[in-house]
């Protein structure tokens, strides 16, 4: 993988792990490995439906589901550092590179006053909004500049500048500060 990726993966606060297109996690930086209580390297090569504490067959349902919309947010039990079901909310996206496809989950432990009332996909409002705009508000949220968008996602700038005009034009504000503030208002993003 780039330098660049691993680098902004490895920096991020989010708990991020990388797999494959078959569910099996190629990457994960520390945060996610101490969630889960993992040591270094101890997530590579396991399968998305051991990483979650959720139904194997859901937790696989929803990975393909998210293969072919390319972007994905809901919230999913995983299993903590000390055995106990931890709630996570996830935004995962997909990245490109090399012309293969890795699928990311930037995952933040939510408690009782960020948790929501259901497992699963966020249902977006309004209808307009697609899981893609709510990854890339996140990211903008996490503080992340658009260089660094554009390496977290494998596209080029000029593309995070087109994400960045639907993202303001689905949330029907005037800038990139005002539909992440619209995301935070909606409790979308944390």
């Amino acid at each position: 993988m780039d330098e660049r990726f691993v680098l902004l993966v490895s920096q991020c606060r989010a708990a991020v792990t990388v797999k494959d297109r078959d569910g099996y996690c190629v990457s994960a930086n520390r945060l996610a490995e101490e969630l889960r209580g993992a040591g270094p390297g101890e997530l590579v090569g396991r399968h998305i439906t051991e990483l979650a504490g959720a139904d194997p067959r859901l937790a696989e349902r929803q990975f393909q589901r998210f293969v072919r919309e390319g972007a994905w947010v809901g919230q999913y039990p995983i299993r903590g550092a000390d055995g106990t079901l931890v709630t996570v909310r996830s935004y995962a996206f997909t990245h490109q590179e090399d012309g293969e496809a890795f699928y990311l989950n930037f995952d933040y432990p939510v408690g009782e006053h960020t948790r929501l009332a259901h497992d699963g996909p966020v249902p977006l409002e309004p209808p307009a909004l697609s899981p893609e705009d709510v990854c890339l508000g996140q990211l903008y949220i996490d503080g992340h500049a658009n260089e660094e968008v554009a390496v977290l996602l494998g596209v080029s700038p000029e593309r995070v500048g087109i994400l960045m005009g639907q993202l303001i034009e689905h949330t029907d504000t005037a800038s990139r500060t005002g539909a992440c503030i619209r995301l935070l208002k909606a409790g979308l993003v944390v």
